[in-house]
């Protein structure tokens, strides 16, 4: 008769775990693996009910194939996942005098090994590559479906027969014993070939060659690999064929075409019309940031198009902007932009295309001055109809001209008849607080005016604090009358000086009243030709 502590080492030397459990599903013997699985010690199972020390069971498929064990009185098995240890068991229930006796075998390692041939089943299942095998005595022992799909011989056709015959169709002799000898120098041979196959055609290959061989280190044939890349080798060639086409496109466009780096605010690249655009060689653009060949206000605009992208804003992909060409020349150029960014979605730069569209812009500039004009002439046609009175007729045109350009002053000047060196108020418009002189000398404030006007030329002033014609004694005389900026347009009566219309402005502006010569700060006429600027004739 076995004593408890035998039946203990003999449950205790089991490698599964095991345990019986009696009708009213208590616990009557237990080992010490299987008590494990319960997180407990063998003996402080015994009597507890199996539903009470493991509730999460109920419910499962265990609970199932324990009670169907009990109550049909024939063995279950079943192959679960631990509940407490995540291990794979082998689970089988018998039925006994007492109730129930259940074997739980781990088969984690199997469990693991199946997973693995699976999965290794799983990745030869995706692969696309033909494969063929050939023993030491060069004969195919092995073809596979995209060997098939690729060449266009069924395996039935190659298989047992030797390598020599058939790979002298698909290639040349002399690549292919090259390939052999590699294989046999070297154990594995990589590359590129074109293959002839059955039906005539020709596939562009990647192909791997590797020599097969046993534990003695001898030579038992070898497997071969292959994938088609004709499609991508088309596709490279037509690639090369539009970088190529592309890059002609770029240098020869009737369109400035240019690449910005944000980072470094430089000109990356830029095309011969660029070149021709602005003047600069493309030796010279490319040592230059965006911002050299800008005016003022356009580098203002393309700053703030840049902080838009950095604020995750989208500014509108077409742009205006003024370009400083070399010779000094301002070109309007409408930009289409290209944002390029980095992997965080930040502009790190931009393909910019540039068109010249100065002409454009001044039929739009003397189409505007134009209606301006016409607009202006209606005016003054409609105030001058009723008048009579000649002084009253010059008066009301002074206003509406100085209500016009915005002027603080216009003023009809008419050469004094005793000294045409002199100017008298003929009569005027103003609204500044200091008032005009009714006679003075012209040279009192610059004789360079004096004699632009008897070659009747019109003289401009942007500036009387900084203008090189007029020196600083009579610059105070400027500042008595308070025009920093003023047009004096003169009226010649058979070649002598008989007027000036003068019109002052208090602020800084280009005062201008005419297109062709305007008198420039150094002395010579200006014909502007390369700008655009808002003018009134008369």
């Amino acid at each position: 008769m076995q004593t408890d502590n035998q039946k203990e080492q003999i449950l205790d030397t089991m490698e599964d775990g095991f345990f019986t459990i009696d009708h009213k599903w208590r616990f009557r013997c237990i080992n010490r693996k299987a008590a494990h699985i319960f997180g407990l010690e063998p003996k402080e199972l015994v009597d507890k009910v199996i539903w009470e020390v493991s509730p999460e069971i109920i419910g499962t498929n265990l609970e199932k194939v324990y009670r169907q064990a009990m109550e049909l009185q024939a063995a279950q098995r079943i192959e679960m996942q631990g509940l407490l240890t995540g291990s794979w068991y082998n689970i089988i229930a018998f039925p006994s005098a007492e109730g129930i006796s259940v074997y739980w075998q781990d088969i984690s390692e199997q469990k693991e090994a199946e997973n693995k041939l699976a999965f290794q089943g799983q990745l030869l299942a995706q692969v696309n590559d033909a494969i063929i095998v050939r023993d030491e005595h060069k004969v195919i022992t092995y073809w596979n479906k995209t060997a098939e799909r690729i060449l266009g011989w069924a395996a039935y056709e190659v298989i047992g027969q030797p390598t020599q015959a058939l790979f002298e169709k698909i290639i040349e002799n002399p690549k292919w014993d090259k390939i052999s000898g590699e294989i046999l120098q070297e154990e594995i041979y990589t590359g590129e070939l074109i293959l002839k196959c059955k039906d005539g055609s020709k596939k562009i290959v990647n192909i791997q060659s590797k020599a097969i061989k046993n534990l003695q280190g001898e030579f038992k044939g070898t497997v071969t690999s292959f994938w088609d890349i004709t499609e991508r080798k088309k596709t490279e060639a037509a690639l090369v064929e539009s970088e190529r086409k592309y890059r002609e496109l770029v240098k020869y466009a009737p369109a400035g075409i240019s690449e910005v780096d944000f980072r470094s605010k430089r000109l990356l690249s830029v095309n011969d019309a660029m070149c021709q655009l602005t003047g600069y060689s493309k030796e010279k653009l490319l040592e230059m940031s965006p911002f050299d060949i800008l005016n003022d206000q356009s580098k203002v605009t393309f700053q703030g198009r840049i902080s838009q992208w950095l604020k995750g804003e989208k500014p509108d992909r077409f742009v205006e902007y003024i370009v400083k060409a070399k010779d000094g020349r301002e070109i309007y150029a409408s930009l289409d932009v290209t944002f390029t960014f980095d992997e965080n979605g930040k502009p790190q730069g931009a393909t910019v295309i540039s068109h010249d569209i100065t002409g454009r812009k001044q039929i739009e500039e003397a189409l505007r001055v134009s209606e301006e004009r016409q607009a202006f002439l209606l005016k003054l046609s409609d105030a001058l109809r009723p008048l009579a009175d000649p002084l009253e007729i010059q008066e009301t045109a002074m206003r509406i001209l100085g209500e016009h350009l915005g002027a603080s002053r216009a003023y009809y000047w008419e050469s004094d008849r005793d000294d045409l060196d002199y100017m008298t108020t003929g009569c005027g418009y103003s609204v500044d607080p200091i008032g005009m002189l009714p006679r003075f000398r012209v040279t009192e404030y610059s004789p360079a005016f004096l004699e632009a006007y008897r070659r009747a030329q019109t003289v401009a002033v942007d500036d009387a604090e900084n203008d090189p014609r007029i020196d600083e004694t009579r610059k105070a005389a400027f500042r008595a009358l308070g025009p920093p900026a003023f047009v004096g347009v003169p009226l010649l009566k058979n070649g002598i000086l008989a007027a000036v219309l003068s019109i002052h402005r208090r602020q800084n502006t280009d005062l201008q009243l005419g297109y062709g010569s305007r008198h420039r700060q150094d002395g010579r006429g200006d014909d502007r030709s390369g700008r655009l600027f808002p003018l009134f004739r008369f």
